[in-house]
């Protein structure tokens, strides 16, 4: 998926969080209800509110209680960790705080446009951008995993001819692999924490360059302490936690990996 088809279906789902967007922090009892499709939830002990892939996720703009009917119901609040909530729970109570909008705000910014989907890398002759390739700070790939680049169809129709990465502190040159569906894969083998990394992409329009910072292990482990403190309850992996990751490796400004959370996201709805 390009970064253009990103952000357009990625501004489809925007109204989920323009009620907490609105409320500019005054309102201490906005959420966020995600959870599984077709499952329904009630909420302040009457409304009944049925979640789909249409509405999900939900921004409520008061909520005091939330209460599972049927199949699985996730709540996200401010800055508090996320609560799986399943039929026969007591009702959730929501508790008033002057925590602002929290880590959610950062995502309802970028739904504004106050924060953009920053491409990375710029032609060298005409210091043109160059969307969907790694800059600044990344998170080195887990144990067995690859960094991906997916190359921009819409911003290079042509494909990529040439694609080279560096370790800049010592001059080697990495390995890199091309698939058909013009993505750029670096075995995270050959990636080290702590380094800096230059690219050089060449098209039918001119060479394109730019350079990423990988974490080191400590600044990792904080980024990682912060989504558990999130996650709460909600299941690894899910729906859920790819949003919580999104809101939070923007927090970090790590921008290239917050996209590649809602890229995620959005091929599983």
């Amino acid at each position: 998926m390009d970064r253009h088809t990103l952000l357009n279906r990625w501004l489809q789902i925007s109204t989920a969080f323009m009620a907490l967007a609105a409320s500019g922090g005054a309102s201490a009892t906005s959420c966020i209800v995600l959870g599984e499709p077709n499952s329904k939830a009630r909420l302040n002990g009457e409304e009944i509110i049925e979640l789909s892939h249409r509405n999900l996720p939900l921004a409520i703009e008061h909520c005091q209680t939330i209460e599972a009917l049927s199949g699985r119901v996730e709540l996200c609040k401010l800055d508090h960790p996320c609560q799986v909530l399943s039929p026969g729970d007591d009702p959730f109570m929501i508790h008033a705080t002057d925590d602002g909008q929290g880590v959610w705000g950062r995502l309802v910014a970028i739904l504004q446009g106050n924060t953009s989907l920053q491409p990375a890398g710029r032609l060298l002759e005409e210091s043109r951008e160059a969307p969907g390739f790694p800059s600044g700070e990344l998170l080195a790939p887990a144990k067995g995993e690859a960094l991906l680049i997916s190359i921009d169809q819409t911003a290079f129709p042509n494909g990529i001819s040439h694609f080279s990465l560096t370790e800049v502190a010592r001059g080697r040159s990495i390995p890199t692999e091309r698939g058909r569906q013009e993505v750029i894969t670096v075995a995270g083998h050959q990636l080290r924490m702590g380094e800096e990394y230059q690219w050089q992409a060449t098209t039918a329009d001119g060479t394109y360059e730019g350079n990423f910072y990988l974490l080191d292990r400590e600044s990792t482990k904080e980024v990682e302490e912060r989504v558990r403190s999130l996650r709460g309850a909600i299941k690894r992996g899910s729906a859920a936690d790819l949003l919580v990751r999104a809101a939070v490796y923007d927090e970090f400004d790590l921008q290239f990996d917050r996209d590649r959370m809602i890229q995620r996201y959005l091929a599983n709805r």
